[in-house]
């Protein structure tokens, strides 16, 4: 405890310092903000491995069916719908209307085939 004796006003005389309670309020408004954005936070890792990127692709490809897919590229998610007009080791070309755009194998998140969307469509009614 400090000696405040010495000072003329007894509030200050009584005063006491709450020590880390003073900045508490501070800290949760801190800490919430901090929670409210990790939980913003997006998985944006593919479930799909490589080789099944190169299969996936290769189906739709060697079949020229039209596919969706999920982009990550310059820190956005694309929906991409398309058919598949090369593939190479580290990226492939999607047709999109009547132009080419090339994205890197890594960006790719998911792909959907019409096939699948047509099963799918069956399945549930």
């Amino acid at each position: 405890m400090i000696d405040r004796s010495y000072l003329p006003f007894q509030s200050a005389r009584d005063y006491q310092d709450r020590k880390m309670a003073k900045w508490m309020g501070f800290f949760l408004s801190e800490h919430t903000n901090s929670l409210d954005q990790d939980r913003k936070t997006i998985d944006i890792t593919s479930d799909l491995s490589l080789s099944e990127k190169y299969l996936l692709l290769g189906q739709a490809y060697s079949q020229q069916l039209p596919v969706w897919l999920s982009i990550f590229q310059d820190n956005q998610m694309s929906e991409i719908e398309g058919r598949i007009s090369e593939i190479q080791p580290k990226q492939f070309q999607v047709k999109i209307n009547n132009y080419y755009r090339t994205f890197p194998m890594a960006s790719l998140i998911r792909i959907e085939m019409e096939e699948e969307n047509r099963n799918h469509d069956e399945t549930s009614v």
